[in-house]
């Protein structure tokens, strides 16, 4: 595996894999009834209007990929990484009157079985964010803060499907891939739950229709998605916000539509790569990330 620009190549013959946010709303095959749950869309939300005040101690546990993570941001903390959304939504939820703390786990590249289980392709090998996650959100709950876990995760797993299966073999590796996705959040969601945070989980964007991919200008980036594969992706993300949808009502936890949220198709939203938001991206992220943050904290 090696990075180019922020994307992880993976090569399996002919193939790619990249970090961060893929997706599609609901069916064209998909197991379950289209988005369903509670999907929170903000899509008139501004990012510089600010919500009620607040007084409450937040800890928030961020997991996931280089969405996560901050790639693409020009903006970065005094810690020295980039802000992303995580950095951004405490700012906002601090300048509110929260008292908040962040950890921000995500990791450039992950996977959702990478998320639960941690990485050997790495040097050194590194753990899950799972059991960090875990025992942050029982420290918060400890010191009697509220624990918001955010999680959002799956473009790698999509990028990785169709950088190694091809046809005639979609159907049974797409079939493989979702059952591993759901093992995968459904443990995660579960766990954090029993720690005692509030769960808020993000739908993807259909990754099919950022520049990397339905742009030609950037064919050099991912090389070898066509438009066939193209649209299986889009397919397959329905599945993944189909059963994300049903995951979160089953589990009370709050959704962030970013199918709906029109950021990832936008060239002005984006970094150079045409894949990761920039630093006007993520401030439409994060008002995303507010609005549901908002709403898991209560009154």
């Amino acid at each position: 595996m090696k990075r180019v620009l922020g994307v992880w190549l993976v090569v399996f013959g002919v193939g790619f894999g990249c970090d961060d946010g893929a997706a599609s709303s609901g069916g064209d095959g998909g197991d379950g009834d289209g988005q369903g749950g509670t999907v929170d869309t903000a899509a008139d939300a501004t990012p510089d209007e600010p919500g009620p005040a607040l007084s409450a101690k937040v800890t928030l546990v961020a997991l996931g990929d280089s969405l996560t993570e901050g790639i693409g941001d020009t903006e970065w903390t005094d810690a020295g990484v980039q802000r992303g959304y995580p950095d951004r939504l405490r700012a906002k939820l601090v300048a509110r009157g929260a008292d908040v703390q962040v950890t921000n786990l995500g990791k450039s590249g992950w996977t959702s079985s990478d998320m639960v289980k941690g990485v050997d392709w790495a040097e050194p090998k590194l753990p899950g964010q799972l059991g960090p996650a875990v025992a942050a959100v029982k420290a918060a709950v400890a010191g009697g803060r509220k624990a918001v876990a955010a999680v959002w995760i799956g473009s790698n797993d999509l990028f990785g499907l169709y950088g190694w299966c091809h046809a005639p073999d979609n159907a049974a590796c797409e079939a493989d891939n979702i059952a591993e996705f759901k093992t995968n959040l459904t443990d995660s969601v579960a766990a954090l739950k029993a720690a005692g945070a509030t769960v808020v989980i993000a739908l993807l964007d259909d990754q099919s229709k950022r520049p990397v991919v339905a742009d030609p200008a950037f064919d050099d980036i991912l090389p070898g998605l066509d438009a066939a594969a193209a649209k299986l992706m889009t397919a397959q993300v329905g599945r993944y916000n189909a059963f994300l949808a049903t995951l979160a009502a089953s589990e009370g936890a709050r959704t962030v539509d970013f199918f709906s949220a029109g950021i990832f198709d936008s060239l002005p939203l984006l970094d150079a790569d045409g894949i990761h938001p920039n630093a006007a991206g993520y401030d439409r992220i994060t008002t995303l990330w507010e609005s549901a943050v908002d709403q898991a904290l209560g009154p």
